[in-house]
């Protein structure tokens, strides 16, 4: 699949996410989750093409702050690798989209994703930073 195929589509998922927080969630209680997509996918796979696109698409600066920050979650409906890619089970691991890039991210990607909003100290369902998440990928990946 092309990189302008992978990024349309995953505008498509991004942009159905974005207005159904929007719809379905009050402003007092906004849950920001995502469900994994291509955009994640694209993290994970340092597909810095697609979210280059995916960054010059979005023009709304609230859309791209939850996209960045949002938690990911994980249907088994939406993961497409098997289950022996030990690569994309350990990523599974990370709920914050800074922390996938971190996975196998470049400090130009991550750069960029601070610079787009990705906010370093926010915290995923167990608590934990962006920080944390790089202490656990230097246990498995030393």
């Amino acid at each position: 699949m092309s990189f302008k195929s992978s990024a349309s589509i995953a505008m498509k998922q991004l942009h159905v996410a974005y207005t159904d927080f929007l719809i379905n969630y009050p402003a007092d209680s906004r849950k920001h989750i995502i469900p994994f997509g291509f955009f994640h996918e694209a993290l994970v796979n340092n597909d810095t093409d697609v979210l280059t696109d995916i960054f010059i698409e979005i023009q709304d600066g609230e859309m791209l702050f939850f996209i960045l920050n949002a938690l990911v979650v994980y249907e088994k409906s939406t993961i497409r690798w098997t289950q022996g890619d030990h690569r994309f089970s350990t990523a599974s691991l990370f709920e914050l989209p800074l922390a996938l890039a971190v996975f196998n991210g470049t400090p130009s990607l991550l750069k960029m994703m601070i610079e787009k909003g990705a906010d370093v100290i926010v915290q995923d369902s167990k608590r934990c930073t962006v920080i944390h998440s790089i202490v656990i990928m230097s246990r498995e990946r030393p």
